[in-house]
């Protein structure tokens, strides 16, 4: 059977994008600083206290916002971002009758029917694919590691912080179609991907 891309057909569809979450924030926090310095201005402080005001909650909020994100980001290792894109087409794939028997954001298999659902689009576009067992070429797992230097200058002079780095794990599956031939999706570290390793192995090989 030919692999299949079936598009959503609604405007719903999330995209797979953490600046989408970085912009809400941005314009939230603009709304606060603003309405702050509206405050500032009625209740008699003049144009620069409210100028004042603007500025310092817009850097302050925005700075606590922001290290929140980044924080939350590297600790789930982006897993809410994959999950929101996942659930939406796992719904689409069981439409289309795929029946879940194991499943990681980004990937579904249904192994009665011995096929798979690719459920996070390289390019980004708004469609689930469905392939069979017999389109898949090769799986491996895949690493990247991020650095992330946070430093802080204290009032005497003295610096703390330092780098920190947080390894990415995940899966890469190539198939049979030379237009997109590569599709990844999420694993929690580096056993969760041996684990789906020697799963993909089990069910396409067995």
């Amino acid at each position: 059977m030919a692999i299949q891309k079936i598009s959503a057909n609604d405007d719903l569809a999330p995209d797979f994008e953490t600046f989408g979450v970085m912009k809400k924030i941005a314009k939230q926090t603009l709304y606060i600083a603003l309405g702050l310095s509206i405050l500032a201005f009625i209740f008699g402080g003049g144009f620069i206290s409210a100028l004042l005001t603007f500025m310092l909650s817009l850097f302050i909020i925005l700075g606590i916002r922001f290290t929140f994100l980044q924080f939350t980001l590297i600790a789930t290792k982006g897993r809410k971002e994959y999950d929101k894109v996942h659930n939406y087409y796992k719904e689409l794939a069981i439409k289309n009758n795929i029946n879940v028997s194991y499943e990681a954001p980004g990937i579904i298999i249904d192994k009665e029917a011995r096929k798979i659902a690719f459920t996070i689009d390289p390019e980004q576009e708004k469609r689930v694919i469905i392939c069979d067992f017999s389109d898949i070429r090769q799986w491996y797992s895949h690493e990247s590691t991020v650095t992330n230097e946070n430093y802080k200058v204290h009032s005497s002079g003295h610096i703390s912080g330092g780098k920190t780095e947080t390894t990415f794990t995940g899966m890469r599956v190539e198939i049979n179609d030379p237009d997109m031939p590569l599709y990844s999706f999420w694993t929690a570290n580096h056993n969760d991907s041996n684990l789906w390793m020697a799963r993909l192995s089990s069910l396409i090989n067995g």
